[in-house]
Parts: C-alpha cells; structure tokens; sequence
C-alpha cells in the first residue's frame, strides 16, 4: 500500500527510480519492496539487520524507518497496519506479528 500515486510509481517504476534515486539507491528499494511484500508480518523484517527497522520519534511518532542501505542515506518511511489496513501502535502486544502489511509514505534522503 502506498500514500499517494507519486510515492508507488517511485516504488514499482524502476526507470522513475534510477532516473530520481541513481541505480545503487533503485536497486536496493526494489530489493526492499520485494522482502516488504514476502513478509508475513513485520517482524520477518526486523530480523533483516540490513534494514534497521526503527520507530521514528518526535512529529514522526508512529512512523517507522527501514535504511534502504547503509552509506546511501536514504530510507523507506512507513506505517505499519493489521489486516484490516489500521494503523497498528506500537506498544501492542505482539506488535511486529500484528502488523502483516504497511503503508510506503515516503522514499527520502535522511537529513535532507
């Protein structure tokens, strides 16, 4: 599931993806998509220490950050849902087996 329109063909358009991202970025954000959508739950994420999936703090509260590399500086932001596509908060119980799918909100460069 994505935000909007121009975050999913960023996600699913390779040639979008190298022409905004570079080929290194593109290549490691479609690997990503790929592991996103084989997951059962978030937590087949979190055990890939490659991502570094994290909940973000301050006016990000809820979101979480998976590194799409670790020298490139970009990452995924999400929100994690349950089956009924809600949000899913963060300290619920069994909160990463809860979370069966996401929301893709933004592909960015950290710090930018």
């Amino acid at each position: 599931m994505y935000k909007n329109k121009k975050v999913e063909q960023l996600c699913t358009n390779e040639s979008k993806a190298i022409k905004e991202l570079g080929a290194e970025v593109s290549k490691k954000l479609s690997i990503a998509i790929y592991n996103l959508e084989k997951a059962e739950n978030l937590k087949d994420i979190l055990c890939l220490a490659q991502y570094n999936l994290h909940q973000l703090k301050g006016n990000l509260k809820g979101v979480f950050s998976m590194y799409l590399g670790k020298t490139t500086g970009y990452r995924l932001l999400l929100y994690p849902l349950d089956e009924e596509e809600n949000i899913v908060i963060s300290n619920e119980t069994d909160f990463y087996t809860i979370a069966v799918c996401v929301e893709i909100i933004e592909v960015s460069k950290h710090y930018e």
